[in-house]
Parts: structure tokens; C-alpha cells; sequence
């Protein structure tokens, strides 16, 4: 599978463009929700003059698609989308976007046709970042990356190799200890199945 890295120091760089090839807003950050480790939305500006009277949206970044061809990010709707796209108070980012909120998360999702990346109401949250220790059941199923022993100090630590520091586990299966030593460790959840 081929893939291709961009550090999001330079997506920042990159013009949106419907598939006219019509402009549809330059990138300006990107959220990140950090108990998931989702990409919560990008910033976009539009309109405007050098930064003048410019519009912010936020959009899902799930509504975007990245043209390795062209190095721009498409867009698959009208300009006139946009005219009528809610906007964020560019005066106020990002203090006031911080905190997700998911009334205007949902209502934004939903503007722009996309399924948000966190659970429903009503439905259980699988919590990427939840820390597990040998022995313990798994609260959820997903791969679980070694973080650090965790006995007492007094067995045998070992370093583990590469192949050892993730492993796949079913919900309510055990944690297991590190393959090489022996020894209980910290896992954290880092994918969900």
C-alpha cells in the first residue's frame, strides 16, 4: 500500500478546490482531538484579500480529499456551498474552539454530509489512550501499545523489540505481560477494532 507522509506544518500550504478546479479556501490549522487522536476539523479561510475580509469555516477533514497530482486538497461540492457554510469567528479562534462542543460538531458533520468520528448518544465510547495493566481485562477491543513495566521493580525488565510492543486484544481478554521477560506492563489502547 502506498502512502503518502505530509507533516501538517506544510498542509497548511495547500489550496482546496472543488472538481471544477474552482477555488474553495486555503488550509489554515487543523484540530486535533487528543482522546481520540482524530483530525476533529480543518480550519479553512475564504474570500478576501490577503487575509482582508476573509471568511473561517471549519470543515471535516473526512470532506476532504488530498490530489497528490496537484498537491491540493478537493473538495466535492459548489462554491456556493461556502456562501452558506457556518463560519467560525476568526477574532476568537481558537480560544473559543477548543473545547468540542458537539451541538455545532454535529450541525457542521452534518452541513458537509460526513459521519462524526465519535459515538452517538446513546452508544458506547471506545476510549483510544486508555490505559490497561497485565492481567487486567480488556475494556475494549483494539491494539494496545507497551508503554512501561509495571511490577515492582524487583523481576527481570527487559527492552522489548518492536514486534513485542503492540498487541491485539478482544474486549475482556487479559492483558498480557512482555513476551521476551515475562514481566506485567502498561498497555494503551491506541486503535479500536
Amino acid at each position: 500500500m502506498a502512502m503518502t507522509m505530509v507533516p501538517t506544518s506544510r498542509l497548511k500550504q495547500y489550496d482546496i478546490v472543488n472538481g471544477e478546479g474552482k477555488d474553495m479556501g486555503q488550509v489554515q490549522n487543523f484540530m486535533v482531538d487528543m482522546g481520540s487522536g482524530h483530525i476533529a476539523y480543518v480550519v479553512v479561510s475564504f474570500g478576501g484579500t490577503l487575509g482582508l475580509s476573509d471568511k473561517w469555516f471549519a470543515m471535516p477533514f473526512d470532506a476532504l480529499c488530498w490530489s497528490a497530482e496537484h498537491h491540493k486538497f478537493t473538495l466535492d461540492a459548489p462554491r456556493e456551498m461556502l456562501e452558506k457554510a457556518p463560519t467560525l469567528d476568526k477574532n476568537k479562534w481558537p480560544d473559543q474552539y477548543l473545547e468540542g462542543d458537539a451541538g455545532w460538531l454535529n450541525d457542521m458533520y452534518q452541513f458537509y454530509g460526513c459521519k462524526p468520528y465519535w459515538p452517538e448518544e446513546g452508544t458506547s465510547s471506545v476510549n483510544v489512550g486508555t490505559m490497561v495493566k497485565t492481567g487486567a481485562p480488556a475494556p475494549f477491543s483494539g491494539i494496545y501499545r507497551y508503554v512501561a513495566h509495571a511490577g515492582d521493580g524487583k523481576g527481570k525488565v527487559c527492552s522489548p523489540t518492536m514486534a513485542e510492543r503492540e498487541v491485539a486484544v478482544s474486549k475482556g481478554e487479559r492483558l498480557p505481560p512482555v513476551r521476551s521477560c515475562g514481566e506485567a506492563a502498561s498497555w494503551k489502547l491506541v486503535r479500536a477494532a
